[in-house]
């Protein structure tokens, strides 16, 4: 028994409903839509240098490693 294209297109949009959702969860929990205070010196000279902003904003861990990459002044040899 095979199913209708009825039910084979509610089927499939029920999926499409359930991943739009479980990409805007992914989104909200990945990036953070302001910019942590500690990590924006470090993300202005990262873009300075060519990093492209996210329009969904960075996430924590790559703000941390920016601000690492930062520490360890590596953005600042490129900038000159």
């Amino acid at each position: 028994m095979s199913k209708s294209n009825d039910e084979r297109i509610a089927a499939l949009e029920e999926k499409i409903f359930s991943l739009e959702y479980q990409l805007i969860v992914m989104r909200n929990i990945l990036s953070v839509k302001t910019r942590p205070d500690w990590a924006t010196k470090s993300l202005n000279k990262a873009y300075k240098i060519g990093l492209i902003e996210s329009p969904y904003g960075e996430s924590l861990d790559s703000c941390r490693i920016i601000t690492l990459l930062d520490s360890l002044n590596l953005f600042s040899q490129q900038i000159k």
